[in-house]
């Protein structure tokens, strides 16, 4: 009774804050909207699934109080920016407009054509070069590290940065052809690399895209875009196991378990009493470890060492976006809460003061990709990983790539 009654207090929370932020900003898609809801669903869910098929689970309450804290805070952050950035608001009659004038030009596709197809190569090359090293085998461990990491884990990104940018803004009068292999070759690439997630992302961060800037209006039917997450990864297990109808029993179990992970490993963890704070500055872990490359040490592990066993058998490293935040500092993820919700809003910020004058591509390629890891918050904390600082480097070099193109 205690969970419903606090799911019952989080999902009035939660609409309260979206019809707020849609009042001051303009927009549904705020940074809280994008992480709250899907987060607020998965955990209903989890815990109904959990209840009815094991007996023994017991949901911790603790769990649900951490995150209405931890999203109020985040939420903070934001009203802290609207405060400072009063007139920064999305006036959605004038950006429908914008967007329908808007056109992307023959020549700035050329510029990104001119990037994207050596990376393609490039990647190709090092792609078949790897696999060749670990006998062709993608379930490799070794293999995925190396493909997602250095030189070749930079250029991949990159890619995805276009690609994100190519789904949103794609043009049907010109360079379909061009465009479409893109995609499709950036995709490919993210499936080798076997990392659901990062794969998730990009198709989750682009339908964003397009419904921020009124590309594509919300439908019903766009709820059979949940879909495109478990084909990605069916095809990526089947593909690691040797495409084979046998493995379809095993890939349920672990889409089961992969969609859970993060709202029952979180609660599993508190249950267990396993340690909590003992490392707040994993939250900022890409910047900790650049200095430490700078000075020549060895970089610290991104990846979480708090393993935890599921009910279902399922093991998990993850523990959704507080989740996270608290588990490695304490009650210090109030304030790391607070802070993230200033650099996330400050980003719907630009996207608000842009839009009051003209469509810029890659801001809005920037927003929507932020969106999509707060999208994936149900899971896991993505902003402790290298893409959140690197990814907004890529689209401001080339935002100014295309107002220089636009300048010549």
């Amino acid at each position: 009774m205690i969970i419903f009654i606090q799911l019952f207090i989080f999902t009035i929370i939660v609409a309260a804050i979206t019809i707020v932020d849609r009042k001051i900003w303009g927009t549904y898609f705020t940074p809280s909207a994008v992480l709250s809801w899907p987060s607020l669903l998965l955990f209903i869910v989890s815990f109904m699934y959990f209840k009815i098929s094991f007996m023994h689970f017991q949901f911790n309450a603790i769990v649900i109080i951490i995150w209405i804290i931890g999203l109020i805070f985040f939420w903070l952050g934001g009203i802290f920016i609207k405060l400072v950035f009063f007139k920064a608001k999305i006036d959605p009659i004038h950006l429908h407009e914008l967007n329908n004038d808007y056109l992307i030009k023959k020549t700035n596709l050329r510029v990104l054509f001119l990037l994207a197809y050596p990376l393609i190569i490039f990647i190709g090359y090092k792609l078949f070069t790897l696999l060749s090293k670990f006998n062709f085998n993608l379930a490799d461990e070794e293999f995925q590290k190396n493909l997602g990491s250095g030189v070749l884990g930079h250029s991949i990104l990159f890619l995805s940065v276009i690609t994100i940018f190519l789904l949103i803004f794609f043009q049907k009068n010109y360079y379909k052809i061009h465009q479409v292999l893109i995609i499709i070759f950036t995709l490919i690439f993210e499936i080798f690399y076997g990392v659901k997630s990062w794969i998730i992302i990009p198709l989750i961060s682009a339908f964003l895209g397009r419904l921020i800037i009124q590309k594509t209006k919300l439908k019903l039917y766009h709820a059979l875009i949940a879909i495109i997450p478990f084909i990605v990864f069916w095809l990526i297990y089947q593909i690691s196991l040797g495409m084979n109808s046998n493995n379809n029993e095993f890939i349920i179990r672990h889409m089961v378990g992969y969609l859970f992970a993060g709202p029952i490993g979180m609660s599993e963890h508190l249950s267990k009493g396993l340690p909590i704070g003992q490392r707040p500055e994993y939250a900022f872990t890409p910047i900790i470890n650049a200095f430490r490359f700078a000075i020549g040490e060895k970089p610290l592990d991104v990846i979480s060492n708090y393993v935890v066993s599921l009910p279902s058998g399922f093991t998990t490293n993850v523990k959704t976006f507080f989740g996270t935040l608290y588990i490695y500092g304490g009650y210090t993820y109030i304030l790391t809460s607070f802070m993230f919700g200033l650099i996330y809003y400050t980003y719907l910020m630009f996207f608000c003061l842009f839009s009051k004058f003209t469509i810029a591509p890659f801001m809005t390629t920037l927003y929507a990709f932020m969106l999509g890891l707060l999208f994936m918050g149900w899971f896991d904390n993505y902003a402790i990983h290298l893409p959140f600082y690197e990814v907004p480097i890529w689209t401001t070099v080339l935002h100014y790539i295309f107002l220089l193109k636009k300048q010549i």
